[in-house]
């Protein structure tokens, strides 16, 4: 992308990574760092200091990232893993004391509604998004959002949960994942890193390519086998198999029993994959502020 001053840089500080999308309306480009920031929360509730830190400096790098390139409009906005911390205005005030950057905290219908918007560009239709520590479905029909409820449901969070089998974890998720039992979704779309990641493995992609992830097609077969192979094989393996992280490998059990849930509860026979998410959504939701003024 051509550096420009009209450029605006986005800062999603999600459960599991920081990213940041720059764009100039036309083209779109994104970059993530993985942080973990939902990793070893305390017992009451607290954000642990080095995941936050790390958050942080993340933050800070990537701002800077985007001001090198000249742009000088830049938004942040943070979802479950901060706004359900005890020390959630603690954290907010050291990204302010250290990167500079307010954040805007997203509530959890907030949060699905965002991603619905990325994803479909106001257009009819469903999302899942499976997150770090919460997962959301919203669905709008004849142009109005009619359905958005967010869970504290996530890949890390349920990794950081004392389990004493998967049996165990999947009775949790499945129970859970009741609360979506009256979503009324239709043209259904799976966003998130955990859905990408997904799509690369049913493809069994060795480099990764949003081109062949985005609009990708998981049957409920495909994720059934996926989701038994990643319960069964160390991370490791799933990093030499496929071209998906070792931060994403370590939590792909979970976040895909968790979308395995969900299209058995809804009774859906497969989902599509979106790389258009909760970023893009943010955009959109900026730029008709703008537009409005």
């Amino acid at each position: 992308m051509n550096n420009s001053t009209s450029s605006i840089a986005i800062l999603d500080i999600g459960s599991n990574s920081v990213r940041l999308l720059i764009t100039n309306g036309v083209f779109f480009n994104k970059k993530l760092i993985t942080t973990r920031l939902a990793e070893n929360k305390t017992e009451a509730g607290e954000l642990d200091l080095t995941s936050a830190y790390r958050t942080v400096n993340a933050i800070a790098d990537l701002k800077k990232e985007a001001e090198d390139l000249g742009v000088n409009q830049i938004y942040a906005f943070a979802t479950e893993a901060v706004r359900s911390a005890k020390n959630k205005t603690q954290f907010l005030e050291l990204v302010k004391k250290v990167a500079n950057v307010n954040v805007d905290v997203l509530s959890g219908d907030l949060e699905a509604e965002t991603g619905l918007l990325g994803a479909n560009f106001g257009q009819d239709g469903s999302i899942i998004d499976i997150g770090g520590a919460s997962t959301e479905i919203a669905v709008q029909r004849s142009g109005q959002v009619i359905y958005k409820k967010s869970v504290a449901l996530g890949a890390v969070a349920l990794k950081q949960m004392s389990f004493k089998s998967n049996s165990e974890l999947k009775s949790y998720v499945d129970s859970a994942v009741l609360a979506f039992k009256d979503a009324p979704v239709f043209n259904v779309k799976a966003i998130g890193g955990t859905s990408t990641a997904l799509a690369s493995v049913d493809l069994k992609l060795k480099v990764y390519d949003s081109n062949y992830t985005d609009g990708h097609y998981i049957p409920r077969k495909n994720l059934e086998e996926i989701t038994s192979e990643a319960f069964n094989v160390e991370p490791s393996v799933l990093c030499e198999r496929y071209a998906i992280t070792k931060s994403r490998a370590e939590v792909l059990s979970a976040g895909a029993y968790v979308l395995l849930s969900i299209l058995k509860t809804l009774g859906l026979d497969g989902v599509q994959v979106s790389e258009k998410d909760n970023l893009e959504g943010y955009f959109y939701k900026v730029v008709k502020g703008y537009e409005e003024q």
